[in-house]
């Protein structure tokens, strides 16, 4: 209905949701928070890291890697293609691409590769093509919804399902869902931007707007479930650090959030089960909240340059370890970090290189998406080892 749309640098809303943001009073207040600790037992090291560079020349440089057992991928975010390579960086093909053909697709905002099965996310719609990229399935999502058009506009409340839309990141970024198995559906990360319910004037959505959609094996929307950190109710408000990380681990699903250092934990029914997770070292996390849509887009930069926040989830089945990577002052620091979680402790914590995001591993070596530089024409994936002593 009211949609919303999140590139890299932009935000983009219908213009009355414009009109309706300066009728709002410009007071703000920030309220307090504290934060626990959690286990610590640093056990593992980072004892190798290399870096494995691409010809870029094919590329547009715009997109991220991800992992199947074919190889390493880059996903171009321009050409929609997908470029596969080896695990030495040799080139073995491209596919897909733009149209409207078997052989095609159209966007690339999210990719599972799960089943022997590329799961491809773009807008609102989900295609599902076998490892050779031949197309088993494509369709529209539904958000179901079944309250009058009058209503939703003029009476918004966190249960219509009808005003919920995909909760976007950046087109850098291969936007987190869970594909459930035996073609169950997908949990995918949702939002609201409704003038009178939405993150960047109302304490409502904070509070009550899921953040969790199961859609099931014919696409549509069946339930809603979670709900942001309650660390966003110290702020009026942060609506550009308003997203959601999400990655399976078994049965189980595990969330983060962009200014939450705590790890929340859900089954796959969407029911919240708990939470763990230990805070990043020398975060800078005095946020600046705004309270207009104008405030928020012109702070936007700003605001991931500067400022720490929790990013990337990889769980990693082999070695039966979850990564999180975080930026403690913000990408003008150039550098990242990344936590490694064994369980519910935080057994490694090491400097990584800016845009360092784990994303696999394949005989003992990990994976993690790497250089995207489309100013100097650089494409590049790293790869690590780690030793538990």
């Amino acid at each position: 209905m009211i949609n919303k749309l999140k590139n890299q640098n932009f935000i983009c809303l219908i213009p009355f949701l414009l009109i309706f943001a300066c009728s709002k009073e410009s007071g703000r207040q920030l309220k307090s928070s504290s934060e626990g600790e959690e286990n610590s037992q640093i056990t593992y090291q980072l004892t190798s890291l290399d870096t494995v560079f691409l010809d870029a020349a094919l590329t547009s440089q715009v997109g991220y890697f991800f992992l199947s057992d074919l190889g390493v991928h880059f996903a171009d975010r321009i050409k929609s293609k997908i470029f596969s390579f080896s695990w030495t960086g040799d080139l073995m093909g491209e596919y897909l691409g733009t149209g409207d053909g078997p052989t095609s697709q159209n966007g690339l905002h999210g990719i599972v590769y799960q089943n022997h099965r590329f799961y491809i996310l773009s807008d609102v719609f989900m295609s599902i093509f076998d490892s050779t990229y031949a197309l088993e399935n494509r369709s529209q999502l539904e958000w179901g919804g079944v309250e009058p058009y009058e209503e939703m506009l003029n009476h918004p409340t966190p249960d219509m399902f009808g005003l919920y839309e995909i909760s976007w990141i950046s087109r850098m970024v291969n936007l987190p869902f869970a594909v459930l198995e035996n073609g169950n559906g997908f949990i995918l990360p949702v939002m609201m931007t409704h003038p009178k319910l939405n993150g960047y004037w109302t304490t409502e959505y904070y509070e009550q707007v899921a953040n969790l959609g199961r859609f099931d094996a014919g696409f549509k929307l069946i339930q809603l479930g979670g709900k942001r950190s309650e660390k966003y109710l110290n702020y009026e408000y942060l609506p550009n650090f308003d997203y959601t990380h999400l990655i399976r681990k078994g049965d189980n699903l595990i969330v983060s959030f962009p200014i939450d250092h705590e790890l929340y934990v859900y089954d796959l029914e969407l029911q919240f089960l708990k939470k763990f997770g230990v805070p990043g070292k020398q975060m800078k996390t005095d946020y600046i909240p705004t309270q207009t849509l104008e405030e928020a887009e012109s702070q936007w930069e700003m605001d991931f340059n500067q400022f720490g926040h929790y990013d990337h989830l990889h769980y990693d089945e082999d070695s039966k370890l979850l990564f999180r990577s975080y930026i403690p002052k913000g990408r003008d620091s150039g550098r990242s970090r990344i936590q490694v979680y064994k369980g519910e402790n935080l057994v490694g914590d090491f400097e990584v290189p800016l845009r360092f995001k784990v994303i696999g591993s394949h005989r003992g070596e990990f994976y993690a998406d790497g250089i995207v530089d489309e100013e100097n024409e650089k494409l590049g994936f790293f790869k690590f080892t780690l030793n538990e002593r």
